[in-house]
């Protein structure tokens, strides 16, 4: 029979006579089985008169109550090794509020490509240890590529394109400006409105006197359409009355979709326009009836064509045969050519 067995059977046998009721002799023997030897009641408490067992039972209801730091006994001295590491511990006086964790950090022998900065969903493929979402599709539109900073400095450099030089034109205007880089400024609204008008008497034509009315320019249409979108831009630019007064560009805009036309055209109505305040010239000329134009139009060479036909004609062959009987005059010739459509 085990040891504390049979002093529990002996002891309980003794104080059976002596304690009335079998629970104190339960609790009696249980404080006096677990308290320590030095806190044991002594011989002569135990011989006492069974009126004075209350003594005793403080020293157990102390023992169940006792706070297990400030205990004589450590019940954690078979771990004081492991907590303390062979240093010597210090008497606790409260719960503890931090603990070290004995541990090591892992590091992958190659650990590849990660996600650090926590700025995709999924995770990528390591040889980390495997974590929530480490079967999930890799394929996800966020994940940011990193570029290792050594292959950052290999990047060969951008190609440097050089902008073309501005016309000699523009160079000479800027420099004879000076300071004033008024170039590219829109022309003031008193200037406009009184090329407004100019433009307006040239498209109107002369007037035909006490007949009344006005004579029809002789403007071919390709001169016609530029000169009306010259009077448009000036109209929307000077008026007060427009949705566009006094904004140079988009008064332009409007006068090319006027004529049914876009951007280029009213950059063009911009130049016109600007050119014709600075000079009060037509400058639009069609470049494309010039290679029409006879070469007779020029004077010198239509008196010397007239000339030699007036010669041509005077010969005696060529009067015998075609008939003549007296010679022609030079704006006789100069009527025969007109008829042959040399205008």
């Amino acid at each position: 029979m085990p040891p504390l067995k049979k002093v529990f059977q002996d002891r309980a046998a003794i104080l059976n006579g002596r304690l009335a009721s079998p629970k104190k002799a339960i609790k009696r023997v249980t404080a006096i089985a677990l308290s320590p030897v030095k806190a044991r009641a002594q011989k002569k408490h135990r011989n006492a008169d069974p009126e004075d067992h209350d003594e005793t039972e403080p020293i157990a209801a102390e023992k169940e109550n006792e706070d297990v730091f400030l205990a004589d006994t450590d019940p954690v001295a078979q771990y004081q090794s492991e907590f303390h590491q062979g240093s010597t511990p210090e008497t606790p006086t409260a719960a503890p509020t931090a603990f070290k964790l004995k541990g090591k950090i892992f590091i992958a022998e190659n650990p590849g490509h990660h996600d650090d900065d926590n700025m995709s969903a999924h995770t990528f493929p390591t040889s980390r240890p495997p974590s929530v979402l480490a079967n999930s599709d890799n394929d996800d539109a966020l994940d940011i590529k990193i570029v290792p900073r050594n292959m950052m400095n290999s990047v060969p450099p951008m190609p440097v394109f050089l902008c073309p030089s501005p016309p000699e034109t523009f160079v000479e205007k800027m420099a004879a400006l000076g300071t004033k880089q008024a170039l590219c400024a829109a022309p003031d609204i008193t200037s406009a409105k009184a090329a407004l008008v100019d433009i307006q008497l040239v498209l109107r034509g002369p007037s035909r006197g006490k007949s009344g009315g006005y004579i029809p320019p002789d403007f071919s249409p390709w001169v016609r359409v530029r000169m009306e979108g010259i009077r448009s831009h000036l109209a929307l630019y000077s008026n007060p009355n427009s949705t566009t007064y006094g904004k140079w560009g988009l008064s332009a805009r409007q006068a090319a979709i006027a004529v049914g036309r876009d951007v280029y055209c009213a950059r063009r109505f911009a130049s016109l326009s600007r050119e014709y305040i600075t000079s009060r010239k037509v400058l639009p000329i069609n470049p494309y009836g010039m290679w029409r134009q006879a070469m007779l139009a020029d004077e010198d060479l239509a008196t010397d064509v007239s000339d030699k036909l007036v010669d041509y004609l005077s010969r005696e062959d060529v009067m015998d045969k075609h008939g003549l009987d007296k010679k022609i005059s030079v704006r006789t010739a100069r009527r025969y050519l007109n008829e042959l459509g040399d205008r």
